[in-house]
């Protein structure tokens, strides 16, 4: 995960796994009169325990040897590095809260076991079965196969064929010694072993926290202790510098602290991404098997996180390094042409011309426009997807389709708008929040408009009809949609779930536009002018010290080259990444502006550019696409 940044005093939330509702009730609690970064982590870790998030969090999951879930977690105050905690917490639900009552209420940072519920019970938390249905059938099941698998070694009887109890074995004269492989916590752990989660926050103030818990292994030897509740291994949080949490095999990871690692790196300099990567090659040297992520949030905003398992060590996943050739299941191929490809985070859509529409890839919120399908596994399908929309006109058809992080837009001939996948920021358009299996079309101000383009990148989009006039809908966290009808500070402000025709603060809309582009929290739009106005959240262009810009404003054209010898420079096109933005001239020119990351503005330097810089090309440029942290050009030969 590569670095972004960030104003200092936003207030920001970030936490390992897709844990949504955690997230937005933290960010929720942020936007609140009085709240604290404290409160925010409080809630965030709060809801997962109350969720069962992947079951390795909350009650209700992961039983120990004994059949009983206990419960781990931290959290830390950056501004006074007080520390909270409690590990193997009995019949308490709340654990976080607990961890927060032992900040609060002592001058200890960690508390254990019964002495911990008890503390828990003093302080007024109800003292309550952790059991569930599925944890007593998991044992049952787990017992009747003679306790396999467990985390015993070097006891007697054989832990790989017995249960307990266990004495120690001893040979005469023999040392023991252990390979990764041999060491059971150092196996890979399977999908739901390790979604602790982790969560760092800053307020609006620029003060930090950090948080983490967890139930810890399944069947794990009573008494164990998760690096979430460890200072340094699950969290570790430094107002003067930033903070990190970690996830994955806390056996192996607690060993190394790497949070505290992550930020003393950060200390030094080191963008957060690069601390991340630092902490798990670290580990990865003495445990080339185990399992594990880092997350990092600097004090200023930027935010990076590194990850590790024994298959795939740079990364979760599979990766494809050389061209690998697709073959669509197409009746007719001779007769078919593929006119477009659209790509997202983890999924991709195909149109052709008279064969319908192929999705592969990720289909977890229904970007894929087919039905999902609960714990499918996504790594190393070969599933593609044929489908068609269903758009109740014989006359019509799909001519454009647009993918963003996690969602699928379709564009159809009459200019009519189709849309699937994630839906949490209403990006979706289709005026409620839950995610879309199946193409839905999209209303609110565009359902009599003709819609000639769409723009999206991240969560914001962006409509453009035939006259000109600009449409949006999805996260509008930097008033990229302009203003609504809800109190600007409300929580239902950042989100619009039904296309608007935008309007902003001053009164004023853009009009007569021939291009636009809405990037992870940027907008941008040309006129037929040839102007370009650029505004929301990062490098815009205006530099390093205008950031955020809640109305449109024009970047003047002599950046562009305009001037006394050369007066008829306008843009042309305009297109967004995630954190960057490129404008092409009506003279072909690229110019290009934002994170740099790798290098991937063009620029022949490597650090960002808050302001337009040419790129030198040896051509006309024609088009442009940006990736993550790379851009393509098309260009024409000036001969």
């Amino acid at each position: 995960m590569s670095s972004t940044t960030q104003t200092a005093a936003s207030p920001i939330v970030v936490n390992t796994w897709p844990f949504i509702n955690a997230t937005r009730n933290a960010f929720a609690t942020l936007l609140t009169p009085g709240a604290t970064c404290l409160d925010a982590v409080e809630v965030g870790c709060r809801t997962c325990e109350d969720e069962q998030c992947d079951g390795s969090v909350g009650w209700g999951s992961h039983p120990d040897e004994n059949g009983e879930t206990t419960l781990d977690a931290l959290i830390m105050d950056g501004s006074t590095m007080s520390v909270g905690a409690v590990a193997n917490l009995h019949r308490i639900k709340n654990a976080i809260g607990v961890a927060r009552a032992v900040l609060r209420y002592s001058t200890h940072s960690l508390l254990v076991g019964e002495s911990a519920t008890k503390f828990a019970i003093d302080m007024g938390f109800k003292e309550e079965d952790l059991h569930s249905n599925a944890s007593i059938e998991a044992w049952n099941k787990w017992k009747s196969s003679n306790c396999q698998p467990n985390y015993r070694r070097n006891v007697q009887p054989d832990p790989t064929t017995s249960c307990g109890p266990y004495t120690p074995k001893f040979e005469a004269g023999k040392i023991y010694t252990y390979t990764d492989e041999e060491i059971p916590s150092h196996r890979p752990l399977p999908d739901g072993e390790h979604d602790t989660i982790g969560m760092l926050a800053v307020d609006p103030n620029g003060n930090m926290a950090a948080g983490a818990s967890t139930n810890g292994l399944q069947f794990k030897i009573p008494g164990r202790v998760a690096d979430s509740a460890l200072i340094g291994s699950g969290a570790y949080v430094d107002n003067e510098v930033g903070g990190a949490c970690a996830t994955g095999d806390g056996d192996v990871m607690q060993r190394f602290v790497p949070s505290y690692h992550v930020v003393q790196l950060m200390r030094q300099g080191t963008a957060p991404d690069e601390a991340c990567s630092d902490a798990i090659a670290r580990i990865a040297k003495f445990y080339p098997n185990f399992t594990g992520a880092v997350l990092a949030l600097g004090k200023d905003g930027r935010h990076g996180a590194a990850c590790h398992d024994r298959n795939h060590p740079k990364g979760f996943g599979d990766y494809v390094i050389v061209p690998k050739i697709i073959h669509l299941p197409i009746k007719h191929p001779r007769s078919t042409r593929i006119t477009q490809i659209a790509a997202g985070r983890a999924h991709s859509i195909v149109l052709t011309d008279n064969s319908g529409l192929f999705s592969f890839g990720n289909n977890s919120f229904g970007q894929c426009a087919r039905q999902i399908v609960s714990d499918e596994i996504y790594k190393n399908s070969m599933l593609i997807h044929s489908f068609n929309i269903d758009l109740n006109d014989n006359d019509d058809k799909i001519i454009d389709i647009i993918c963003g992080q996690d969602h699928t837009l379709f564009l159809s001939e009459k200019g009519r708008v189709y849309a699937c996948g994630l839906n949490t920021d209403g990006q979706l358009g289709v005026g409620h929040y839950e995610c879309v299996s199946r193409p839905e079309r999209v209303r609110g101000d565009i359902e009599n408009e003709h819609i000639v383009q769409l723009a999206s990148k991240g969560d914001s989009i962006l409509a453009l009809n035939k006259a000109g006039d600009l449409f949006g809908w999805g996260n509008n966290e930097y008033r990229q949609l302009g203003i609504s009808d809800d109190p600007v500070d409300s929580p239902k402000s950042f989100q619009c779930a039904k296309p608007r025709h935008l309007n902003f603060r001053d009164g004023s809309s853009l009009k007569n536009i021939k291009s636009i582009a809405s990037g992870g929290s940027l907008c941008s739009a040309v006129d037929q002018q040839g102007k370009l106005y650029m505004w929301g959240f990062g490098l815009l262009g205006f530099g390093p010290k205008h950031t955020t810009i809640d109305i449109p404003q024009e970047i003047p054209l002599e950046l562009f080259g305009l001037n006394e010898f050369n007066r008829d420079v306008k843009i042309d096109h305009v297109t967004c990444g995630l954190l960057s933005t490129a404008a092409i001239t009506n003279n072909g020119e690229l110019f290009m502006w934002g994170k740099n990351r790798y290098g991937s503005l063009g620029v022949e330097f490597d650090e960002d550019s808050p302001m337009p810089m040419r790129v030198f090309v040896p051509a006309r440029v024609t088009s442009v696409a940006l990736g993550p942290d790379h851009t393509f050009a098309l260009c024409k030969g000036y001969v």
